[in-house]
């Protein structure tokens, strides 16, 4: 794991990063982070493969990547660390976040055989200051694209950056700008390519705006896949119905009050039905397709970000049968 040791203005970003892309030394363990990975060896693993794939990414890469790979590497572990404080198994915790990104930093995804050409991890980096944007990019690319599905995934990276927000002289008497935006293979094969991605922005108000937004791919074919690929008005009616029973289910607990019924159920319906409709919402696992529902989508944006959970052995049966389904 990359740790820091102090930030010295004259002190180049990029060596410091190289200089502690390296494994944990228990021995020497003093933060609570370090001891609750020590004392889990599922934390301790992951932790290993994430600072060796940290390592080759980082001799592979040009001076710019670099110095976004440092950048968005240093991030990602503040937020980690917050995820991680105070779960009740920390350790579990650790791991899982960790091997998520080690899977990043390998370009390997958390399902299927991997595409037949590989991904390549990209990084953008910027530190803000009052009229600049902090900006923490980690994304995927395939160089060179081969076909028009790999083409049509890299516009899809490429159109998530062009979303960083720009201050004008206007707004020079804002708080700083931020973009962060992580990314994570759910599921990869010579025919489907499913890449979820989520972040945050922020460029004045109350509260960052959050969202995350999937992409994917049928690579066989090369082509960037819809909604209408996947499900037809009767399909999207049965899952709609589905995630509509979830998602009331899941408000009861989180708002403490019964679920939405009547005239509130129906409008519930609704927005999420219309959700499904865009496969930007929809990612692909190893037995299981996750559609995410963004703050304000179906609810407050205190109540955040809902799942809605659906097996093979129920979509199947729904989805048109050409859908390149794992």
């Amino acid at each position: 794991m990359i740790r820091p040791t102090a930030f010295l203005a004259a002190a180049s970003l990029l060596c410091l990063a190289a200089a502690h892309a390296r494994a944990l030394d228990c021995a020497k363990a003093n933060s609570p982070t370090d001891k609750a990975i020590c004392a889990a060896p599922a934390a301790r693993a992951a932790d290993d493969s994430m600072a060796a794939a940290y390592r080759v990414l980082f001799k592979r890469l040009a001076a710019p990547q670099r110095h976004g790979l440092a950048l968005t590497q240093l991030e990602w572990l503040h937020r980690r660390d917050f995820a991680c404080q105070g779960d009740a198994d920390e350790g579990a915790c650790l791991a899982r976040f960790t091997r998520s990104r080690a899977d990043l930093l390998a370009a390997r995804p958390e399902a299927g055989p991997g595409t037949p050409d590989p991904l390549a991890p990209t990084f953008v980096g910027q530190a803000g200051r009052m009229g600049v944007t902090d900006v923490r990019i980690s994304s995927l690319r395939f160089s060179p694209a081969r076909g028009a599905g790999e083409a049509d995934f890299n516009a899809a990276m490429d159109a998530i950056e062009k979303d960083v927000p720009r201050p004008t002289k206007d707004d020079f008497n804002r708080d700083k700008f931020a973009f962060q935006s992580d990314v994570r293979i759910a599921y990869a094969s010579p025919a489907l390519l499913s890449v979820h991605q989520s972040g945050y922005q922020y460029s004045g108000g109350a509260h960052p705006t959050s969202s995350a937004t999937d992409v994917n791919v049928d690579l066989a074919r090369g082509r960037k896949l819809t909604g209408g690929d996947l499900l037809g008005p009767a399909g999207l009616r049965a899952v709609a119905r589905i995630c509509t029973r979830s998602i009331a289910d899941e408000k009861a607990k989180r708002l403490q009050s019964p679920a939405p019924t009547g005239d509130e159920l129906a409008k519930l319906g609704k927005d999420v039905a219309a959700t499904m409709a865009h496969l930007t919402s929809w990612s692909f696992g190893a037995d299981a397709a996750t559609v995410t529902f963004d703050p304000y989508s179906v609810g407050s944006y205190a109540e955040g970000f809902y799942e809605c959970r659906l097996p093979y052995a129920a979509l199947k049966p729904l989805a048109k049968p050409d859908f390149p389904l794992p």
